[in-house]
């Protein structure tokens, strides 16, 4: 996690997301952000370590054939930044296709915001020369 601090050269500082966790469940921090802004949950996000990637990748979970997870782990895109996952259940899919459909559309319209600020400035350089 990276940090604004008041001290330090820079105002920024690099720490770990456990130890930024840690300081904000403390008891007069977690009372502070659940009063002032309504956080009622802070969990660290860390990545695997290669111990249990290994653990993870090995053995296929329940109900998956390990056919199938070694044929997922074999076209991951990008296996250092990417786990499979498997999908079960209609349920399951369903959310991870609406979930894709609103960053797409997320996307789009990101897209069409640069679009349209690409315009503004061809539209001011044009009137300037």
């Amino acid at each position: 996690a990276v940090v604004s601090t008041q001290s330090g050269h820079y105002g920024r500082e690099r720490i770990p997301a456990t130890d930024l966790a840690s300081v904000l469940t403390s008891p007069n921090i977690a009372n502070q952000l659940k009063s002032g802004m309504f956080v009622t949950n802070v969990i660290s996000k860390v990545a695997f370590t290669s111990s249990q990637l290994s653990l993870y990748l090995d053995k296929p979970p329940v109900g998956i054939s390990p056919v199938l997870w070694e044929q997922a782990k074999q076209e991951n895109p990008d296996p250092v930044k990417l786990i499979p996952v498997p999908l079960v259940g209609f349920k399951a899919i369903s959310e991870r296709l609406r979930l894709q459909k609103e960053q797409s559309e997320a996307h789009f319209a990101r897209v069409e915001l640069i679009g349209k600020e690409v315009e503004d400035i061809r539209a001011v350089q044009a009137n300037t020369l």
